[in-house]
């Protein structure tokens, strides 16, 4: 009986181990699980923020056309302005603060660099639309 005794305490000890490192090994992808987690949290809020600006610089257009009498004005993806429908020289400065300040989070952004240079070239384009 003694030597059957051995080998199954051989076998548990083996087993312990194993399930040890396997639980090592489950607390460390939960870590890594995490960490990535919070990078892709942190790159939803910098995408957000980017389409928000956008879409404020958006309303600042709609807001600030100027339309014939009687002629409604609206900027609406796949719908186009009216022909005759101008900028208020007001509205451009608006929308240059409002994209030269979205500029200036752009660069903060640790993950998309990018949309720094897309703002800018829109506010550039703003600039040359007056």
């Amino acid at each position: 009986m003694y030597p059957r005794r051995e080998i199954f305490t051989g076998i548990v000890k083996s087993k312990t181990q194993e399930l040890n490192g396997l639980k090592a090994d489950v607390a460390e992808l939960d870590e890594n699980r995490a960490e990535e987690a919070e990078e892709f949290e942190q790159r939803v809020l910098e995408h957000n923020e980017a389409t928000s600006v956008i879409t404020e610089a958006r309303r600042i257009f709609t807001e600030n056309l100027q339309a014939p009498a009687g002629e409604s004005v609206f900027v609406q993806k796949s719908k186009r302005v009216h022909p005759k429908a101008k900028l208020t020289a007001e509205g451009i400065s608006l929308v240059q603060k409002h994209l030269n300040a979205a500029v200036k989070r752009a660069n903060k952004f640790t993950f998309r660099k990018s949309w720094g240079k897309f703002f800018k070239a829109l506010a550039t384009i703003a600039t040359r639309a007056e």
